[in-house]
């Protein structure tokens, strides 16, 4: 059963709505005669098209200002150049990949977990949203990342390892995939 609240009167602000817009035209016709000391005829409703047009204008700059500012664009090279050295950076991943040929299950869950922190550090440093690498990863959208996907599916890998515990073991295949994976979107948010 669905409670109303007693006090909002939605009729009554709709009719508010249509009232100012009723008042609205009489009132920019009166201002734009006043201004311009047009009577009537084609002028008059050419300065109300030109009216019309600017603030048509202005609203449809700020729509593309509010999809700017919600949209995540990746051209970051920039940006990790004044942190890091491309040199840095390679060394940074080899030493991850590196734990792939080590021979126990720990060096690989290893390699995943330092992936996945090195991808959560980097989207928190560029300024995606969120706590966690998951919740990073949820605010994207897939427009803006090719590889979102991928980045997932390697996320969840290493969500199997901490919800696992002892009991579960990490394959080098699963291990060598998800490090691909994170691999792709470390080149699509340009660290490597």
């Amino acid at each position: 059963m669905q409670q109303q609240v007693p006090w909002l009167n939605l009729e009554y602000f709709f009719n508010k709505f249509f009232d100012i817009l009723e008042n609205f035209s009489p009132w920019l016709s009166a201002k734009i005669n006043q201004i311009l000391g047009f009577g009537s005829g084609f002028l008059k409703y050419f300065a109300f098209a030109i009216i019309l047009a600017g603030l048509a204008g202005v609203i449809f700059t700020l729509i593309k200002l509010l999809e700017l500012k919600t949209r995540k664009r990746v051209y970051f090279s920039d940006f990790f150049e004044e942190t890091e050295t491309v040199l840095a950076r390679k060394d940074t991943w080899s030493a991850i990949k590196g734990r792939l040929e080590g021979g126990s299950d720990d060096d690989w869950e290893m390699a995943v977990v330092e992936a996945d922190t090195l991808v959560d550090n980097i989207m928190h440093r560029i300024g995606f949203r969120g706590i966690t690498l998951g919740d990073k990863i949820k605010s994207i959208d897939e427009k803006n990342f090719a590889n979102l996907k991928d980045l997932w599916e390697a996320h969840v890998a290493r969500k199997k390892i901490d919800e696992g515990g002892a009991d579960y073991k990490i394959t080098k295949e699963e291990a060598k995939d998800a490090l691909g994976k994170f691999e792709k979107a470390l080149k699509e948010l340009k660290y490597l």
